[in-house]
């Protein structure tokens, strides 16, 4: 560039002085990298202020299973504008858009939208409450299930001691949360049935929701063991307790009806965003019909928002699940993700990385240490080689520029993939990570005593 300023040194530090830590959204401050100013973005690729090109795989946190600028939603888009820009108000595509959902997920007799993951969870948890008269909730550790402070407990690095029956201490994610809130959520570790079992026992009568993800893709990729979900179902019957899945990363990505449908798992609430939406700021809450009923109005639950179900977001994704319902359109995602799979333990035998890879509905799990599949967000912790992978993260987006496989502090993100993905483009980015594998010997991890 000789002597011209550096167009993301000079926009970093534009940021720095308006924004706090120089981003919008604070996990676009990626580590060891910073952030990135994009300009434009199409299909599977991004273009940063530079004009450098890059293969996106956070695509938008796995909210683009379309990729970037899908015609069909521009289109809608469009259409809805020239429309009027109904803001606030009820039409006929709110109503086909909750037909939809009622069609396809198997838990949802009815529906409300919200505008973001967050607030379907927080508004589900309420409603258990009110539902059940009691105040308990229990989840999973490492489970995220959006930043209100009722649930961000040991969303993180895994650090609350474990007694003898499984139960884990809730610890605060984030500084600024109530003390007092701790009392009434119980965490337990995922796929293990009888910790909640005993979280049960030593709460009866107080539990009102069990929430968790029924797929964990917010630790990479963590499937549930045969039988573990059909036993806290049955669990949750029993004891009159309402099961909430979170499907916000699920829903409509690994099958068109979500997790439960995939699992044939039936919740009795269910929260979706991200893929849903394709990208747009768009979130619900479904579930069975005597517990929805609870909403307001007319309902004693209020639900509501300036935000929620805003008509540009119902439209464009009226128009993102049309592609999604076509024929074909899972099958050819499976093959992308088995595709990426297959690529990336090639990989790791190819260059002596000890590694673990799997997948499901194009968002991947790769974790550098693990040799055997993770059960639970502990497992991530003590195997996974963090080190080996900031520094491979670094070059894999400074050299070869792939955008993503971000090191979180308590595992890797996911790979996302959408159906702008093509098997050339996976193909590449695989030949891209092969030159950063070949360029850097992987080095055991230093010991960390203290991790669980």
């Amino acid at each position: 560039m000789g002597n011209q300023p550096d167009p993301l040194e000079s926009m970093r530090s534009r940021a720095e002085r308006v924004l706090v830590g120089g981003v919008s959204r604070g996990f676009n401050l990626l580590p060891d990298v910073g952030p990135i100013y994009f300009d434009s973005a199409t299909g599977s690729e991004i273009t940063d202020i530079r004009g450098d090109r890059y293969l996106d795989y956070v695509m938008g946190w796995g909210s683009l299973i379309l990729g970037h600028d899908p015609p069909s939603i521009r289109s809608a888009l469009l259409a809805t504008l020239r429309g009027g820009f109904l803001a606030q108000y009820e039409t006929e595509l709110h109503v086909r858009l909750a037909e939809i959902l009622c069609g396809c997920v198997p838990c949802a007799e009815r529906v409300r939208f919200a505008a973001s993951g967050l607030e379907a969870t927080q508004y589900a948890i309420r409603l258990a409450r009110a539902a059940t008269g009691r105040e308990r909730i229990i989840k999973c550790e490492g489970h995220f299930h959006g930043m209100n402070d009722q649930l961000l407990f040991s969303s993180g690095a895994p650090i609350g001691t474990r007694d003898r029956d499984g139960l884990i201490e809730p610890v605060p994610t984030s500084a600024g949360i109530p003390g007092v809130l701790r009392d009434l959520l119980v965490v337990v570790p995922y796929n293990d049935a009888d910790a909640i079992v005993a979280a049960v026992r030593r709460h009866r009568g107080q539990v009102a929701a069990i929430i968790l993800e029924p797929i964990a893709l917010n630790n990479g990729c963590i499937l549930p063991e045969s039988g573990y979900l059909e036993a806290v179902r049955a669990l949750a019957d029993h004891e009159g307790i309402i099961l909430i899945f979170d499907e916000i990363l699920t829903g409509f990505r690994v099958a068109l009806g979500g997790a439960q449908e995939l699992l044939s798992v039936t919740p009795d609430l269910a929260c979706f965003s991200k893929a849903f939406g394709c990208g747009l700021p768009i979130a619900a809450l479904a579930g069975r019909l005597d517990i929805m009923q609870h909403l307001g109005p007319p309902g004693d639950v209020p639900m509501s928002g300036t935000h929620a179900g805003r008509i540009l977001s119902v439209a464009g994704t009226l128009a993102g699940l049309d592609v999604l319902m076509q024929p074909g359109f899972y099958d050819h995602l499976k093959s992308l993700n088995h595709h990426f799979v297959v690529g990336l333990r090639d990989l790791f035998v190819q260059y002596g990385v000890p590694g673990f890879v799997q997948g499901i509905g194009g968002r991947i799990g790769a974790y550098f240490g693990l040799t055997s599949p993770p059960r639970e967000v502990r497992d991530v912790a003590t195997g996974w080689n963090s080190q080996y992978h900031r520094a491979f993260f670094h070059r894999l987006v400074t050299e070869q520029k792939v955008y993503g496989f971000v090191p979180l502090p308590f595992g890797p993100d996911a790979l996302n993939l959408s159906t702008a993905h093509t098997d050339y483009v996976l193909d590449e980015t695989l030949r891209r990570m092969g030159i950063v594998l070949a360029e850097l010997p992987y080095r055991e991890a230093p010991a960390q005593p203290n991790r669980p």
